[in-house]
């Protein structure tokens, strides 16, 4: 077992057996091991609700269809609308108080309901009063209510509609919701019925007559139901532990869910309004089709949320519990339904005619999508409900509002009603985002399974052997696993201070966490009267609570108190020598703390922890606010006690008691700023308005302006203050004591947003021709359904185009344009996530984490995070990384002199380790077909992790190292085997590479262009010599960096392979910035704080201003390297029509001449080229004259290229020819006038950014066919090829399996066998596979 292991108190034996039940037939979850049952009962009745009010509800209109008049079936169901809509006013959003506060009003429940249904009745009477008076105002449909009688008939319907609503809520609070199923069922049945008996006597108002009179049959048995009999019963179990709420609770709940339920009311009524205003009638219909499915699917969360707020509401306690128990439930349930949803969109919306599943499939399936993440969201807005933080609720529900409607605004005139699915996903991304973390916090607070009573305190020895057991406990006899002679040898070993452990490979002497190591588990939620400081009420109940206390083992035999100075074998921790911690466990790590705290001082006392972004347990004591002082800290409880002297543990005899400390601190109240933080706040605020105020000004006509630095020559001075504020403010963060976690996340991606939007928000197309051309790739496969290896080489590595075109076609994307623009920024953000991961592996303090994430955002100019394999591939490499060195670094950390730079492997099993390994196996098949260069990347990080003892994945090089193989040598063949020597020739080459790679990028163009060539090199070249001052500085403080060291050199490599096409060294640099940035972040901060000393040292250090100084250098020279070839790199829309120009007249192809100054090496234009009809249009370099007088060779080459041809001088590739070769700056409009006076030219199309030429008589004969080529996978296959082929397939199978049964199943003696007889098996199927590449390379190369 674990450290989250939890002994309960022994409880008196009642000597009375337990009594089983005979089996009876139980619902999933229900039960009772469960520990969900009556959450899971009360959700499964309110989805059975739902589905059958849809079937009957369904019923009912085709019904009214059936028998009555179009007019009667609009103007019943306009009334219907109207009825639903006054009611929802209060009814709907009151549901939330009843949930939350029922279960807890005790005596007060019946009172509660009927002043609910008082108040909610007045109002919505007076809202319906008000809208039968002025019934001009809401059309033709209401004219009825012009009648006196039927304007109070529509208004007692209103209040009937809102008393049957509030009966839902009613029911689910006294968890009791089986009968809400029964009472629907009952009314959705009788108004089928009266529909059909009215349908001849009331022709016209039979449709709400009918609906209105069936509202009584449900309302007056279930009102009975309620107040007679479940209200006492509820009344009667809750009368031990209820407290009724105040009206000032119920007013604050009110204040936030009513507002919240307001904005979500604003979605559902809005968006339809909004939709049905721009577009047509018959796309409305659509749309509310489709949304009316959508919405019915999401009412399976809602209802499981109402359940959870009602049980959270019940029992406090077991809210964490309850929250996991109904995640894991909603995702068995919500899974297959929003899978069958997804992919069986176009048959669902096929039944109601063929038109809407043509026009709404797309938006079904994002619907669909949306409903996974409404699982999330809807289970935090539920304990949000349950917590009665309504606060926290309603600006989430109002963000989510504006979110939905703003985008819904934006995306649907351009996308049409995908735009509203994708507004809707976006929205919800963004809530997800805020709400998943604080819900997996509350999940960790659930208490594990019990633990035997026959079990050792917690299966651990080196548990028994904590030196904070109390005396009283060691005297009693031990009860744990294992013969005597184990409990001994354990106890005798204390002297020594050396803890063993014969189960758990982490806990052996040599493994054992070290110093700031926080103990593994999860706090548990305390309950109020199980606190110190607790004093029961008058009246209340002193029975003896028996309820388990859910903390660790060592927690529950080590008392939480300040530490008395300790008389032990070692040093205190001040004298200590690094490394010397090794004898200390956990009970000793979490004592850990200063020793200044002498008797009668009031002190603060900080424990630094080693955790994720070092989060620190810091407990004060009481003492006055002075000048500087930043606010509350975070409390760390401490349980009180006394020794055998009567004064508190942890205080010498006679001194003056500490104060006990408060209970944990609310998540508000952590998250509570200072006022220093709100200061740095407002300074964040001020840097985004300074940068982005000016800079959003700039046009077109700005950016013609730019010169050879890029867009940082046309910056506005404000914009520039503002990049340097916001670094201000992330080192001003880094000064202080406190780690503001929050703020620092904003100022962080606030600086990634600056960076990387700039662009995207200032330029009219998006950027970058490359993007524009992977476009083309993606046109191509969802055209053909196919790829073409012949067509270009990266088709031998389609993975990344076949993934992007099937998610773009199945959310009925057509137009990517947009998603280009963004998806630079998006994979910025998205690296992030994997960086958060990949410095929880470090032994450092909170800063230096911070400062490397820091870096690596500061220096990530690199430029390949466009639309290509490359930029997502790179996202699957941090995260390859991450995993790898969070969760399978090998545990043989032995303490000697120096620290290790890395912390203890992240506590798993084995089946999660199983998991996490396939998610290894995933990442790395998913890379492989996508990307020629990020495999070989991950196989040498993860192959020199292995040779120097940092991963215990041994198997797995060798794995990759077979899949990676196969691939280049059968799948790719189409590549390598035209392209033999360009492959393999730079093998070897160092010199040739690195020279190519750097000075080789350097030409003879403009001196400010050089500038930025210049820059890039010396940003690189800086930050690898900080990361090894990083290195120097962790070893001169005593600890060993190694799995950085790794990943910061291992991609340099890459240098003995080959060039790159000239790229290998930005490529290098890129692979290598995520170790080099955190290693540059310890050379700022390389203490951990474990030591009073290195606390000290800290607290005195001027690393913050350093930070502040690289973080100036770094940001503008940021702006320098990555936006200093704008000036080309820029798409402007002259030249995007000149290319639509020439794909309207592609058939059956064309060519296109484009100026370059090498033909053989240059050979991407800088054009929005490719975008559509690859196989259509040829894009031929031509060189570009020096001399723009003679033109006579582009006029020959332009006649050579045959009929359909066309010459373009376009002002981006123009520019390059400027400043990266040295074109004069007339050359342009020289060259156009020459050309201008040739005869046999005439201009086919002119703009501002293009001017196209083509031959006035067309050459003889006709253009040529299409002829992309066979399809690929193109592999010739020889008798050697076979052999080879199926030796790949079993050799890949048997050495997965093999890696799978060595990390899952426990190590035996059948499993040491089944593993060295498939490795001795796998040695001649690699030999084969071998020998058939080598015949293949040697005989097709």
């Amino acid at each position: 077992m674990s450290d989250t292991t939890t002994a309960q108190p022994e409880t008196p034996a009642t000597g009375v057996a337990e009594q089983r039940p005979g089996r009876r037939l139980r619902l999933p979850g229900m039960s009772k091991g469960s520990g969900g049952s009556q959450l899971f009962r009360n959700a499964y009745a309110l989805m059975l609700n739902t589905g059958i009010s849809a079937v009957l509800g369904l019923g009912f209109w085709l019904a009214a269809a059936r028998y009555y008049s179009d007019s009667a079936v609009g103007q019943g169901s306009a009334a219907i609308a109207a009825m639903k809509l006054l009611a929802g006013l209060t009814a709907v959003t009151l549901t939330g108080a009843l949930a939350r506060f029922i279960p807890v009003a005790g005596r007060g429940t019946g009172r509660l309901i009927l002043r609910t249904y008082a108040g909610s009745s007045v109002v919505v009477a007076l809202a319906a009063a008000a809208f039968v008076l002025t019934p001009n105002l809401w059309g033709s449909s209401y004219r009825f209510l012009h009648d006196p009688v039927n304007g109070f008939v529509f208004v007692l319907a209103v209040v009937a509609w809102s008393l049957l609503t509030l009966q839902d809520g009613v029911l689910t609070g006294l968890r009791s919701a089986l009968w809400v199923p029964v009472g629907n069922t009952v009314f959705s049945a009788v108004k089928l019925v009266l529909l059909v008996a009215f349908a001849v006597a009331i022709p016209t108002m039979g449709v709400f007559v009918s609906w209105v009179a069936a509202i009584a049959v449900s309302v007056l048995p279930l009102g009975w139901l309620v107040f007679r009999r479940l209200v006492p019963r509820h009344v009667k179990e809750t009368e031990d532990h209820a407290r009724p709420p105040t009206l000032k609770e119920m007013g604050r709940f009110l204040a936030g869910d009513y507002t919240g339920s307001l904005f979500s009311l604003a979605v559902v009524y809005l968006v339809p309004v909004i939709v049905a205003v721009q577009v047509s009638d018959a796309d409305n219909a659509y749309f509310y089709i489709t949304t009316t499915i959508g919405g019915t699917v999401n009412l399976l969360a809602i209802n499981m949320g109402a359940s959870l707020t009602v049980e959270g509401s019940h029992d406090p306690a077991r809210l964490a519990a309850n929250t996991r128990a109904a995640l894991r439930r909603m995702a068995r349930i919500m899974l297959p339904v929003c899978a069958v949803m997804f992919f069986g969109a176009p048959y669902i919306l096929g039944v109601f005619g063929q038109g809407y599943a043509d026009a709404a499939t797309p938006l079904l399936r994002w619907f669909a999508v949306g409903a996974v993440l409404r699982v999330v969201m809807e289970t935090y807005f539920a304990v949000l409900r349950a917590q009665s933080r309504t606060a926290g609720l309603a600006w989430l529900q109002g963000l989510l509002c504006v979110l939905v409607l703003g985008l819904t605004l934006i995306l649907l005139p351009r996308m049409g009603l995908t735009g509203a699915g994708v507004a809707e996903i976006s929205a919800l991304t963004v809530i997800v985002a805020i709400a998943a973390p604080m819900l997996y916090r509350i999940v960790r607070t659930a208490p594990p399974a019990a633990v035997p009573e026959d079990a050792a305190p917690d299966g651990d020895l080196a548990d028994l052997g904590a030196r904070e057991v109390p005396t009283a406990e060691k005297d009693q006899p031990v009860k744990g696993r294992g013969p005597a002679w184990v409990h001994k040898l354990d106890s005798d070993t204390l002297a020594l201070g050396v803890q063993l452990d014969f189960d758990h490979l982490e806990r052996r002497p040599d493994v054992r966490p070290g110093p700031g190591t926080p103990p593994t588990g999860s706090p548990a939620v305390q309950r109020p009267e199980q606190r110190p400081d607790h004093r029961p009420e008058h009246g209340s109940d002193h029975r003896t609570d028996h309820r388990t206390d859910h903390r660790p083992t060592w927690a529950l035999r080590a008392p939480l108190h300040l530490p008395a100075p300790r008389q032990e074998v070692g040093l205190p921790v001040e004298e200590r020598e690094p490394g010397s911690e090794t004898s200390l466990g956990p009970a000793d790590i979490e004592a850990e703390v200063e020793a200044g705290v002498e008797a009668g001082v009031e002190a603060e006392v900080e424990v630094e922890v080693d955790a994720p972004f070092g989060t620190s347990a810091l407990v004060h004591g009481r003492r006055e606010e002075h000048e500087g002082r930043e606010g509350s800290e975070e409390h760390a409880g401490r349980k009180g006690g006394t020794d055998e002297t009567g004064a508190p543990p942890g205080q010498q005899p006679g001194a003056q008691p500490l104060p006990p400390a408060g209970p944990p601190s609310s998540p508000w109240e952590r998250l509570r700023p200072t006022k220093v933080g709100v200061v740095l706040g407002c300074l964040l605020l001020a840097a985004l308005v300074l940068y982005w105020v000016p800079a959003s000004a700039l046009g077109e006509r700005d950016l013609d302006r730019m010169d050879g630095l890029g867009l940082v020559s046309i910056l506005p001075l404000p914009t520039l203050a503002g990049a340097a504020l916001l670094v201000t403010v992330f080192a001003s963060l880094l000064w202080r004591n406190r780690e503001h976690r929050g703020l620092l996340l904003v100022t962080l991606l606030a600086t990634v947003v600056s960076l990387h939007a700039l662009p995207a928000v200032i330029e009219t197309e998006p950027r970058f021709a490359t993007a524009w051309q992977h476009l083309g790739f993606l046109d191509y496969i969802d055209r053909t359904g196919s790829a073409v290896p012949d067509l270009d080489a990266r088709w031998s590595w389609p993975g990344f185009f076949a993934a992007a075109a099937f998610v773009a076609k199945a959310c009925g994307v057509d137009d990517l344009t947009e998603v280009i623009r963004w998806w630079p920024l998006t994979m910025q953000l998205l690296y992030l996530a994997p960086m958060f991961l990949l410095v929880r592996h470090m032994r450092a303090g909170w800063r230096a984490k911070w400062t490397g994430v820091w870096v690596f955002v500061l220096s990530g100019w690199v430029g390949q995070d466009y639309f290509s394999p490359q930029g997502f591939t790179y996202l699957l490499y941090l995260v390859f990384v991450a995993i790898l060195l969070v969760w399978f670094r090998a545990p043989r950390v032995l303490w000697t002199k120096r620290r290790p730079g890395e912390l203890e492997v992240e506590p798993t099993n084995r089946r999660q380790r199983a998991v996490l390994l396939m998610v290894l196996i995933g990442l790395f098949m998913a890379t492989v077909p996508a990307h020629q260069l990020t495999p070989f990347v991950m196989l040498g990080v993860l192959a020199v992790l292995v040779l120097i003892g940092r991963s215990e994945l041994r198997g797995l090089p060798v794995l990759f190292a077979v899949m990676v193989t196969v691939w280049v040598g059968f799948l790719a063949e189409p590549y390598w085997s035209g392209h033999f020597e360009e492959m393999f020739g730079g093998v070897g080459g160092v010199g040739g590479n690195v020279s190519s790679s750097v000075s080789g990028r350097i030409g003879e163009g403009s001196s400010s262009h050089k500038l930025v060539l210049y820059a890039r090199v010396a940003l690189a070249g800086s930050v690898m010599a900080l990361a090894c001052w990083g290195w120097w500085r962790r070893r001169d403080h005593k600890y060993r960096e190694r799995s950085l060291l790794v990943l910061t050199f291992v991609p340099f490599l890459g240098f003995g392979m080959q060039s790159y096409g000239g790229e290998m060294a930005l490529r290098v640099f890129m692979f290598a910035l995520p170790g080099a940035a955190l290693l540059a972040g310890l050379a700022l901060f390389p203490r951990t704080g474990v030591t009073a000393k290195e606390r000290e040292r800290d607290r005195m250090s001027l690393a913050p201003l350093a930070a502040l100084m690289a973080g100036l250098v770094l940001i503008g020279g940021f702006l320098l390297a990555r936006w200093g070839n704008e000036p080309f790199e820029r798409i402007r829309p002259g030249e995007v029509a000149a290319m639509e120009y020439v794909y309207e007249h592609d058939k059956p192809t064309a060519r296109l001449l484009w100026m370059s100054d090498d033909t053989v090496n240059t050979v991407t234009p800088s054009m929005p080229w490719g975008a559509r009809d690859m196989e259509r249009v040829e894009y031929v370099p031509t060189l570009a004259p020096a001399d723009p007088v003679l033109v006579s060779g582009l006029v020959k080459s332009l006649k050579d290229a045959g009929p359909n041809s066309y010459l373009m001088i376009n002002r981006s590739q123009v520019i390059y020819l400027q400043m990266d070769v040295g074109y004069s700056a007339t050359w342009e409009s020289r060259l156009i006038r020459h050309l201008d006076d040739r005869q046999e030219l005439k201009k086919v199309f002119v703009n501002d950014d293009v001017t196209m030429y083509t031959m006035r008589d067309q050459p003889d004969g006709k253009a040529a066919k299409p002829e992309p080529g066979p399809i690929g996978p193109q592999v010739t296959w020889t008798p050697w090829s076979v052999v080879g082929g199926l030796a790949a397939i079993a050799l890949i199978v048997l050495l997965t399996a093999r890696e799978v049964v060595r990390v899952a199943v426990r190590p035996s003696v059948r499993q040491l066998r089944w593993l060295q007889s498939s490795f001795w098996f796998s040695l001649p199927l690699l030999a084969v596979l071998l020998a058939s590449l080598v015949q293949r390379f040697v005989t097709m190369a």
